[in-house]
C-alpha cells in the first residue's frame, strides 16, 4: 500500500507539472493539438474536411484552446473540462475558496512577460458544448460568467449543461484516479454529446451503443431525422 501511495504521489506532481508545463507554453501547446489534427487527417478512415472532439477534465480545456485558436473543428464537448487556460499562482495554493481561485486572474496572466501569449482568432463556426458539475470548483459561477462573456464577444455557438449537486470528475469510471463518478450526470452528458454531433452532422446516421466509455448504460440513443427518413 506504501508503495502505491508513492507511485500516485509521483504521478500527480509528474501529471501536475507537465499540465502547468502546458498552460504556460500556449503557443506551443496549441501547435501541438494542430499537429495532431492534421495528422488524424491523414487517416485514410478519417472524413477530411469533418472533425468533432471530446474532453475530459485537460481534455476539454485543450478543445477551448483549439477553438480559441481557430481550428478547423465543427464541434466540441468537454466534459469537467476547465474553462480558461491559467496556471497556478504561486502563494494561492491554500486558498480556500477553491482550485479557480488559485490559478492567475486573467489580468495577471497578461502581465506575465514570461508566458509568450497566442494570438485568439477563434473558430466562430464551432459548435461549443460544456458539460460541467455545479459543485465543480475548477468552474464556479465566477468562471463561467468570464467564460460566456469571452465565447459571446467572439461570436460563440455555445452551450453548457450544469448537473445538479456534482462535482468535477463525474465522468470518470470509478477507480480511476481524480474519479467523482455520477451516473445520472455521466449519462446525459453523453446522451448530449451524442445529439450534439446529430445536429452537426445530420447526414450521418449514428450506430446505438448500450453503453458509454463509463460502462454507464445510456438507455437511449439519438437518431437523426436524415437518417429516420431512410428507415
Amino acid at each position: 500500500p506504501e508503495a502505491q501511495k508513492a507511485r500516485i504521489t509521483r504521478h500527480r506532481k509528474g501529471s501536475n507539472a507537465a499540465m502547468m508545463g502546458l498552460l504556460r507554453t500556449p503557443v506551443f501547446w496549441r501547435a501541438l493539438m494542430a499537429a495532431w489534427l492534421d495528422h488524424a487527417r491523414t487517416h485514410p478512415a478519417v472524413h477530411p474536411k469533418h472533425a468533432g472532439a471530446i474532453g475530459y477534465c485537460l481534455g476539454g480545456q485543450a478543445l477551448l484552446e483549439q477553438v480559441r485558436g481557430g481550428h478547423d473543428i465543427q464541434a466540441m464537448c468537454s466534459f469537467h473540462g476547465l474553462l480558461h487556460s491559467r496556471p497556478e499562482m504561486p502563494g494561492r495554493e491554500e486558498d480556500p475558496r477553491g482550485s479557480f481561485f488559485r490559478r492567475m486572474t486573467a489580468a495577471e496572466f497578461e502581465a506575465d512577460e514570461t508566458i509568450i501569449k497566442a494570438p485568439n482568432t477563434y473558430t466562430t463556426s464551432c459548435k461549443v458544448l460544456i458539460e460541467n458539475g455545479d459543485l465543480d470548483d475548477h468552474a464556479p459561477a465566477e468562471s463561467i460568467e468570464e467564460w460566456k462573456k469571452e465565447m459571446d464577444a467572439a461570436g460563440i455557438d455555445w452551450r453548457l449543461n450544469n448537473h445538479s449537486r456534482t462535482p468535477h470528475g463525474f465522468a470518470l469510471a470509478p477507480g480511476v484516479a481524480g474519479t467523482a463518478y455520477d451516473e445520472n450526470a455521466d449519462r446525459r452528458s453523453t446522451l448530449s454529446m451524442l445529439q450534439l454531433f446529430a445536429e452537426t452532422w445530420p447526414e450521418f446516421p449514428q450506430y446505438p451503443v448500450a453503453t458509454n466509455a463509463c460502462g454507464t448504460v445510456l438507455g437511449q440513443h439519438i437518431v437523426p431525422m436524415a437518417t429516420m427518413a431512410k428507415l
